[in-house]
């Protein structure tokens, strides 16, 4: 080689074989670095998205169509066993103690608004045939109190088989495919994918809570159809002792109207959920502010679940 290897020489080619690595360092580093994130973003936090999403709206139909069939079972079709222990060994014990208890507030009655006979044994007839009827009423209610009750609850599936069928989906539509989700960037991508997770917590939340007030209701007038032949034994008393009777059929007919307000909440809610707008937002955020939208609509469903009951109490005293 015919060079002279002076000190500017050498500096100049040590600095010019430096540079030549920072670069491909650089460019190694960066290509590796972008193929990094594309993997995580194609692999992991993409699809886990989706299916956080899926898997949250599943469960949530799951759950709601439950709550549907509970809220639309008649008692005899739940769950025979239960009903069969209900009919053949709970509810015969009620019932004879509500048939002498019906003759005995009947006596009580008859006692007490007829001072005429105690006292000359003179009775008018405008007086006795009240007590009749009541009588009457007593011993048919008394009697019947089991297969009335469950007509009742039959009388919620026919009015509402027009809104809402059974397991029927609530939920379904996303609004936003995989490749949408794929194309974010990665920072809103990885915060989108964690409200994801906090979205399909939410759903399972909110939809447990509804099925437990659903199923909680339904026990406590499975557990209290015995009783009513006790508290329709009352009808044959005085007004203060019918009292008992007339609370405990306004109870019954508020439970089957308060079921058919639910039925109607969750048939609303499943047509507005798709078009109904709380949180907006756009450019890169437009997908997370759908799954934030979506999950305050749940909390809203949630929420008109719960406060079902204080409303038609306002409305109709029941």
């Amino acid at each position: 080689f015919r060079y002279t290897y002076t000190g500017n020489k050498i500096f100049r080619r040590r600095h010019s074989y430096e540079k030549a690595l920072e670069n491909i360092k650089n460019w190694t580093g960066g290509t590796f670095t972008d193929y990094l994130v594309d993997l995580i973003k194609e692999k992991f936090l993409a699809p886990n998205t989706m299916k956080n999403m899926k898997n949250g709206i599943s469960i949530y139909n799951g759950m709601l169509g439950n709550t549907i069939d509970m809220l639309t079972t008649n008692p005899m079709e739940w769950n025979a066993d239960g009903w069969q222990m209900i009919v053949n060994e709970v509810y015969p014990v009620f019932l004879t103690l509500a048939c002498p208890l019906v003759v005995i507030f009947c006596l009580i009655d008859f006692c007490s608004e007829t001072p005429d006979f105690r006292m000359s044994g003179n009775t008018r007839p405008h007086r006795m045939i009240p007590l009749f009827f009541k009588l009457g009423l007593a011993e048919f209610v008394t009697v019947n109190a089991l297969w009335i009750i469950c007509a009742m609850f039959s009388f919620v599936d026919f009015l509402t088989g027009g809104w809402m069928k059974r397991n029927a989906k609530l939920s379904s539509v996303l609004g936003f495919t995989e490749p949408d989700v794929l194309a974010l960037p990665g920072w809103v991508l990885t915060v989108t994918y964690i409200v994801s997770l906090i979205y399909m917590v939410a759903l399972v939340v909110v939809a447990a809570v509804i099925l437990y007030t659903a199923t909680i209701r339904f026990y406590k007038i499975l557990t209290l159809i015995p009783v009513g032949s006790l508290a329709s034994s009352t009808i044959a008393g005085s007004r203060e002792i019918s009292h008992t009777a007339m609370t405990f059929w306004k109870y019954i007919i508020s439970v089957v109207l308060e079921s058919v307000l639910m039925i109607l909440i969750l048939a609303l809610f499943s047509k507005i959920q798709n078009s109904l707008v709380i949180v907006s937002l756009d450019g890169d955020l437009k997908i997370m502010g759908m799954i934030l939208n979506r999950m305050l609509i749940c909390f809203l469903l949630l929420g008109s679940i719960k406060g079902a009951g204080s409303w038609l109490q306002r409305a109709t005293g029941l």
